[in-house]
């Protein structure tokens, strides 16, 4: 596959403070898309034995003004002065980063940089206690609706299962409860003046404009902000489970679900975009085998999905399916049978291209996006160092084979994972024979 069209040829500069500034020129519309990353998220926030939830803390205090931009809801509060210049901002906080995104017209490159200088190097000279309590009350009810989603607790409580005693990964980004409500600010400064600074940080800007010209702009507003000595990164720690470990999560729902949850490789790994190709062979559709077998032809479930997911450390091959009702057991064995098949007698070309082309699809056309190319950027030197490694990823999809998909299979989707039987209480007989409760923090 020719991907020489899709190179980004991106121009990339580190300022004195060590902050990498990285510039992708577009002329093809007047626009302009920025992502500024940290190299901080979830995993880091135990590292200094606090509490969790604090870089999805920040992410939303990072919206609460800094020293020259007041707080919401003034004339000159973030999203009003971003808002006069035509600008859109947002955030997001994994496990792995912090980014913050902004798209607009060439012509509001200053406001968004003096809008992410000024709340780098001096949030805390703003960060009033309303502010914290605020924000603390919005991030406990996103925990609250969590707990309530028929698909985000059970996800997280896989998780929590997954990973072993200690892992970054263990907790949810968004923290526990009880840290978010009890964390104390002198915790939350100490944090950010470990992370929050330029040289653990990617600024990303896509779009209408010269390099040169952004290069020194980003000098201008950034260069004031002195370097910090960030602490060493969340490590992995390895884990090997001891066969299936089978588990029951009571809850109010009206109808019985099955996770099933395989450990796997981290972002970049050799198998990562065969295990990709091999969930769509799976779920997706009329044409896919577990959609085929229990949902289409005999509708045994009424809810099919499978899917992996690949941070920094490690990741996750995930299988969820939700029926009418009746134990869970037989829906387990039809899923087992369709894997030994797989592993036995493979794949067909057919499905791998269908597969294939369910990926590549999706990602060539987000190529066009500015704002995902800024994303995209920014992850891709904060993961390897290398801001144009779109196109690695896409070829390594374009060339998965059949006995990739059933060596994947076979090496990543035995025993060694999780299985987690979702219930209501009327249903407590439907869950697995030998699970044991649980009820994540």
């Amino acid at each position: 596959m020719d991907l020489a069209a899709l190179a980004l040829n991106p121009t990339v500069a580190v300022l004195d403070n060590g902050l990498m500034v990285i510039v992708q020129e577009d002329d093809s519309a007047p626009l302009l898309s920025t992502a500024l990353l940290y190299r901080v998220g979830a995993a880091e926030d135990t590292l200094d034995g606090g509490r969790t939830g604090k870089a999805h803390l920040f992410e939303h205090m990072m919206f609460e003004g800094s020293l020259s931009i007041p707080q919401p809801g003034s004339e000159a509060g973030l999203d009003e002065l971003l808002g006069q210049a035509g600008v859109t901002t947002n955030g997001w906080t994994s496990h792995d980063w912090t980014v913050y995104t902004n798209q607009g017209h060439p012509g509001a490159l200053d406001a968004i940089l003096f809008a992410e200088s000024d709340r780098m190097g001096w949030l805390l000279e703003a960060m009033g206690d309303d502010d914290l309590a605020n924000q603390r009350e919005i991030v406990l009810n996103e925990r609250r609706g969590d707990e309530l989603s028929d698909y985000d607790h059970p996800q997280y409580t896989l998780g929590w299962l997954l990973q072993p005693e200690g892992h970054p990964y263990r907790w949810p980004v968004l923290g526990t409860a009880e840290d978010i409500a009890q964390v104390e600010r002198a915790e939350l400064e100490r944090f950010f003046r470990s992370w929050y600074g330029p040289n653990n940080a990617i600024l990303v800007v896509v779009g209408d404009v010269e390099a040169e010209a952004v290069v020194a702009s980003a000098e201008r507003w950034f260069s004031g902000i002195e370097a910090i000595a960030p602490p060493a990164r969340a490590e992995d720690i390895p884990h090997e489970l001891l066969g299936s470990e089978r588990w029951v999560m009571v809850d109010d729902r009206a109808l019985p679900m099955l996770w099933l949850a395989w450990p796997t490789v981290p972002h970049g790994h050799a198998d990562e975009a065969a295990l990709d190709v091999l969930s769509s062979i799976l779920t997706g559709g009329r044409g896919t085998r577990l959609d085929d077998r229990l949902l289409y032809d005999r509708a045994r479930v009424t809810a099919v999905n499978a899917w992996t997911s690949n941070a920094r450390l490690n990741g996750e091959f995930v299988i969820a399916l939700e029926q009418p009702d009746g134990p869970l057991a037989p829906t387990l064995r039809r899923v087992d049978r369709e894997l030994q098949r797989i592993v036995r007698h493979g794949v067909t070309q057919a499905e791998v291209d269908r597969a294939v082309g369910g990926w590549l699809g999706p990602e060539i056309a987000s190529f066009q996006d500015a704002e995902t190319r800024a994303t995209m950027l920014a992850l891709c030197s904060a993961m390897h160092g290398e801001p144009d490694c779109w196109r690695g990823e896409i070829e390594a999809l374009a060339a998965v084979t059949p006995e990739d998909v059933r060596r994947v299979a076979e090496t990543w989707l035995g025993e060694d994972r999780i299985v987690l039987s979702v219930v209501a209480p009327t249903d407590q007989d439907y869950a697995l024979e030998g699970s044991a409760r649980v009820y994540a923090p």
